[in-house]
């Protein structure tokens, strides 16, 4: 979170004097979701707002959006107290680029902002566990590992986490056949000769498919099959590394 904080919203949030708050809600969420999975009531929506579940997912929600824009106001005095914040910033977060681009005329809104990120983690964790639902082995492998470096942990350490190497390779793997964004779109900054002889000239909107480019048979063998050690070091080094880009790649990339 230290990391994910400074990097997405340019603030040691984990100081924030809600925080613990914050995080006892946002656990909670997620054991909301498992109890929701084992109520049917969930599937009709006139019975599911009668429900504990939905009374206190509501309650849940309303601390994790609180805890949101109290960040984002904090962020938003610090940049209205000093009007060269964003020339000052040497590295700008992407809390700090969003209200920049909205300064600058964009049109994004706080609710916008708020919510910047939260559709696209949850998306990606569910094509992540679907992944690993149709690999039973695999799964075998993950518990294996997780038990043997976690212990007895009740809180992982972020050493520990580093270690968690098969798990890691597993994540990307699934990000590799379900990436997140399944395309992007750039504009050329300059002419590019294509190695087929081709010239996308200067200013040329270009369009990429991600999903593509990660399921082509010269680049991934057997592209379809589910395969984590694609990932091994020594495996990846002979990849170009723009052959595999969920979050894109570049000076325009996502959080990694």
């Amino acid at each position: 979170m230290y990391c994910v904080g400074e990097t997405s919203v340019g603030l040691p949030v984990c100081d924030h004097k809600n925080y613990e708050k914050y995080k006892n809600a946002a656990r909670d969420y997620l054991e909301l979701q498992a109890a929701k999975a084992a109520n049917p009531l969930v599937l009709v929506p006139a019975l599911y707002k009668w429900t504990w579940i939905y009374r206190k997912s509501m309650e849940v929600i309303s601390i994790l959006q609180e805890f949101s824009s109290s960040v984002l106001a904090e962020k938003k005095q610090r940049i209205e107290e000093d009007k060269q914040y964003f020339k000052k910033e040497k590295s700008l977060g992407l809390l700090d680029l969003l209200l920049k681009a909205r300064e600058d005329g964009a049109d994004i809104d706080d609710t916008g902002i708020r919510e910047e990120g939260h559709d696209t983690t949850a998306t990606s964790l569910s094509f992540i566990l679907f992944a690993l639902g149709n690999e039973p082995d695999i799964q075998e492998q993950i518990y294996e590992e997780t038990v043997n470096i976690l212990g007895d942990s009740e809180t992982p350490t972020f050493n520990q986490l580093r270690e968690l190497k098969y798990l890691e390779r597993c994540i990307k793997e699934a990000l590799r056949l379900y990436p997140i964004a399944h395309a992007i779109s750039r504009k050329a900054g300059e002419d590019i000769k294509t190695k087929n002889g081709c010239v996308i000239p200067k200013g040329c909107n270009i369009f990429i498919d991600i999903f593509d480019v990660h399921r082509r048979p010269e680049i991934w063998e057997n592209p379809e099959k589910f395969d984590p050690d694609r990932f091994l070091p020594e495996v990846t080094a002979k990849r170009s590394p723009f052959a595999y880009i969920p979050f894109s790649a570049g000076s325009r990339n996502c959080i990694v």
